[in-house]
């Protein structure tokens, strides 16, 4: 018998108790000629909402489950046992951003729509925290950056042009290639 103490934070844990038969007889009326398979659903990790009032960063409790990428990508970033970044130093109105991109529509073949950048998945802390992060930002087409010292995440959406450079906007040399390069001969 466990302490009622005993808690186990961060991992989930399926205890199944059945009753296999006194007898062969029991046993295959019950499960018939296979060994019984238990399969479980996992929701995962609940993630912040920068966008949802509810949601409040430093109680973990108001928070909940999602698929949207962006929330996924800083559910790592920000836990103490993956990315292990502080939530100080992510620029939230990217954030929100990057969620409202995940969330876009994307059509499907058959007519409905989806949101356009989904993740859910199992990320181990056995892997190479390397290998988690751009898995991650994979998932999103995403770039991360630091842009004054706040993690900035941009999800792979078409975006408008910010700047046009020109021949006067350029400084030194500047040279034209028209022709392909080598390497997409």
């Amino acid at each position: 018998t466990l302490a009622r103490s005993y808690r186990q934070q961060g991992i989930a844990t399926a205890v199944v108790k059945c009753f296999r038969g006194e007898t062969a007889a029991d046993v295959e009326a019950v499960w018939g000629q296979n060994e019984p398979v238990f399969l479980f659903k996992v929701r995962g990790a609940k993630s912040f909402d920068a966008r949802n009032p509810v949601h409040v960063i430093s109680n973990r409790s108001t928070w909940s489950f999602s698929t949207n990428w962006a929330r996924n990508f800083y559910c790592w970033f920000t836990h103490p046992d993956f990315g292990k970044q502080s939530w100080d130093d992510v620029d939230l109105a990217a954030y929100r951003a990057a969620c409202d991109d995940a969330d876009r529509l994307s059509p499907k073949a058959d007519g409905t729509f989806e949101p356009l950048y989904s993740c859910s998945g199992v990320i181990s802390s056995a892997s190479d925290p390397y290998s988690n992060f751009t898995d991650l930002l994979l998932a999103g087409l995403g770039t991360h950056t630091v842009v004054h010292g706040k993690s900035y995440l941009l999800a792979g959406v078409p975006r408008d042009a910010v700047k046009t450079l020109t021949e006067r906007t350029e400084r030194g040399e500047f040279e034209i290639s028209t022709e392909r390069p080598w390497r997409d001969h």
